[in-house]
């Protein structure tokens, strides 16, 4: 299986019911000595789909990360790898909405042989520009995905 991750360094508001902020839990660390990545990815706010993260990891799945600063802006691609552990089981029932700290996280290592940092350009538009280039380049059929996730599996 193949996970896409999706992490932006801000905050993304689809309408006053739709808020996204996970800059305080997704994060992507470069160390300056080993030039490797560390990413820190949290789960889903009601947990749905985070059994997909954690069957991944457990088979050594391979992730490829993007990410973005700002919202409006294209998606850069870090690059893939296959290190990933679990380092927090949600704490709340899936289906019920968890704070921060109730949710899952992981981590995952990009050693530096594997950093690409490649900006993904688009040529859609409307909803989901910046993510479908990426979904299509990845095999997944776009009209098909809630452009509204934080990771795509396949």
């Amino acid at each position: 299986m193949v996970v896409v991750l999706f992490i932006n360094g801000s905050v993304s508001k689809f309408d006053e019911t739709y808020v996204y902020d996970y800059t305080e839990d997704d994060k992507v660390l470069e160390n300056q000595i080993t030039k490797d990545y560390v990413v820190i990815y949290s789960g889903q706010r009601m947990g749905r789909k985070d059994y997909q993260l954690c069957d991944a990891i457990k088979n050594s799945d391979t992730f490829k990360i993007y990410y973005r600063k700002k919202t409006n802006t294209p998606f850069t691609y870090l690059g893939s790898t296959n290190f990933s552990e679990i380092i927090q089981e949600r704490q709340n029932q899936v289906g019920t909405s968890a704070e921060s700290n109730q949710r899952l996280k992981i981590t995952l290592k990009i050693p530096a042989k594997n950093i690409v940092k490649r900006v993904v350009e688009t040529h859609h538009t409307g909803i989901g520009m910046f993510k479908k280039p990426i979904l299509e380049e990845n095999n997944f059929e776009v009209d098909e995905c809630n452009l509204f996730l934080g990771f795509y599996a396949r």
